[in-house]
């Protein structure tokens, strides 16, 4: 399992999440996300589609110091 950061560096928002997905499918889900193709505009559906854990463990609101295997920028995809 990793811990992933997703951040959006211009704005500062993120999310952790911990999956066994590679990071090939976490851009694919970056990428869902800002088109608006999620199935069901749900994240853990979208994993769980693609035989995947997904667990979501903070954002930039929780007040939790969680350490992070490594961090994708969103930006780095746009």
């Amino acid at each position: 399992m990793n811990k992933v950061k997703i951040y959006a560096g211009m704005t500062g928002e993120y999310e952790i999440i911990e999956t066994n997905a590679p990071k090939e499918v976490i851009i694919e889900y970056i990428i869902a996300c800002s088109n608006g193709t999620l199935p069901d505009d749900d994240p853990e559906k979208f994993f769980k589609q693609r035989g995947f854990y997904i667990d979501f463990l903070a954002c930039q609101y929780d007040d939790l110091e969680i350490e992070y295997d490594y961090e994708l920028d969103i930006y780095d995809y746009f």
